[in-house]
């Protein structure tokens, strides 16, 4: 008998906390309210990496070079995607859509996964966060896993920031 209820007990801790992990354990979010608060997230980390990307790209005509990608991909989008998906397992959806917001989480992890191993992906052909923005977008979460106009005109050389002159280039 003893060895039933330290097994049960087993069971209820490995449930509480398989329960945490697919949301922040606070209360319980309608659709509508995880949608904004996951929105407002993502919009968060947009701004963090188009102010970044501003920095760093800042000559119009001039394509980045790969190490100056990676270093963005690193000390930028990195940490803020990171951020970002911590922030959304903090929320609690939900009870019906807890499998879907795992998935959109899921290929945000992926992504970011897929932009640590290879930094210029920001760059390639396939969006390595195009699978997570699709699913997050699908959800309402139009803001997540997706980058603005800013950071995509600054990664392919076309910045939107004016060219600076040579009085104001800093060396």
């Amino acid at each position: 008998m003893q060895m039933h209820r330290a097994g049960s007990w087993t069971v209820a801790a490995l449930l509480a906390v398989s329960l945490a992990g697919c949301g922040g354990g606070g209360e319980r979010l309608s659709k509508a309210q995880f949608v904004e608060q996951g929105n407002k997230i993502c919009e968060r980390t947009e701004q963090r990496i188009t102010q970044a990307a501003e920095r760093a790209f800042t000559a119009k005509g001039e394509i980045p070079s790969a190490q100056q990608i990676t270093d963005f991909a690193n000390e930028t989008v990195d940490p803020a995607l990171e951020e970002e998906l911590k922030g959304l397992r903090e929320l609690t959806p939900p009870q019906d859509d807890r499998e879907r917001v795992k998935d959109i989480l899921d290929a945000g992890q992926r992504g970011l996964e897929e932009v640590r191993r290879d930094p210029t992906s920001l760059i390639g052909e396939r969006d390595p966060l195009e699978n997570y923005h699709e699913l997050a977008s699908g959800y309402g979460l139009d803001k997540c896993g997706k980058f603005s106009e800013e950071v995509e005109l600054g990664l392919s050389g076309r910045s939107a920031t004016p060219t600076r002159t040579g009085a104001e280039t800093t060396g």
